[in-house]
């Protein structure tokens, strides 16, 4: 399989527009513990720009899980800052994204359509990232006025 490499320089840039939140108060009993908004759905551009961003709050991220559907390509690997990133695609539970950290804990996202109007992915952010809100990510999107990718 091909290798592909995520260019770096200029990321202080790049992660000025990265649209990720987290919630502070992670729980097992919550479907998603954040909301990443990319702004297309180049997969090597996006998931470079979060794990970057992400790994500056979590720590190293090893492996990237993504529904298929949702990306216009599926590489398996990218070269990221001189290491390789493993990436993942499945087919069941669209608009959510796994980040793996290297201690095998998963960090669960709502994905938010980079088709999204302003006002639908700050209401789907706000819920993603609401202690008490345990909607699944088609519930979190719905409720905030915008559908699933296809």
């Amino acid at each position: 399989m091909a290798t592909t490499t995520a260019g770096t320089a200029g990321i202080e840039e790049q992660l000025g527009a990265l649209r990720l939140q987290l919630d502070r108060h992670r729980s097992t009993l919550r479907s998603v513990d954040g909301a990443w908004w990319p702004h297309s759905r180049d997969v090597i551009a996006e998931v470079t720009q979060l794990v970057m961003g992400a790994e500056h709050l979590v720590g190293r991220i090893d492996r990237v899980a993504l529904h298929a559907s949702e990306w216009a390509d599926h590489p398996r690997r990218i070269l990221l800052g001189g290491r390789v990133l493993h990436l993942g695609f499945f087919t069941s539970g669209a608009s959510r994204v796994n980040l793996v950290r290297r201690d095998g804990d998963d960090i669960v996202l709502l994905v938010i359509p980079p088709t999204a109007t302003t006002s639908e992915g700050a209401s789907a952010t706000a819920r993603a990232v609401d202690s008490d809100d345990r909607s699944q990510p088609a519930e979190l999107l719905a409720g905030a006025g915008t559908a699933s990718s296809p």
